[in-house]
């Protein structure tokens, strides 16, 4: 196995899924610290120490938000205008998210919400990562 996974130079893809594993305490599967994104990034590492999902997803949220600023800034409405739908619909068509991930990412959207607004919910990591994961999509288009 390990000479086929050699052969193939796949050991350099599976070495860097394990790095970011590690990275996040095995929670996430996005990798992290890429864009100029370092107060999110921040806030996102004082979340994973303190495994503290509600806040890893204000961070990642961040994260997307400024991502998809970015790139669709004139498509976007204003802050009280729609602009999370048109967010997550900018995003989910610029990136061509299959419909199970899209729906993830609005069910977590709705977390996001009750979470800034202090309702209660329950947030864990795979909803930072599925917020994380469109935003570095986002970043690699």
């Amino acid at each position: 196995m390990f000479n086929s996974i050699i052969r193939n130079n796949n050991i350099f893809a599976i070495a860097e899924e394990v790095f970011y594993l590690f990275r996040s305490g095995m929670r996430l599967k996005t990798p992290l610290d890429w864009g100029a994104h370092k107060e999110c990034w921040d806030r996102l590492n004082d979340a994973l120490e303190t495994d503290n999902p509600e806040w890893g997803l204000l961070a990642a949220w961040g994260i997307l938000e400024n991502q998809a600023e970015l790139i669709f800034s004139d498509k976007l409405r204003p802050m009280w205008g729609g602009r999370t739908d048109s967010i997550l619909k900018q995003t989910i068509s610029h990136i061509d998210m299959n419909p199970a991930q899209a729906k993830k990412l609005r069910s977590t959207t709705k977390k996001r919400n009750a979470v800034a607004h202090g309702s209660p919910t329950n947030v864990d990591w795979s909803d930072v990562d599925i917020v994380l994961s469109a935003a570095y999509r986002l970043h690699k288009s």
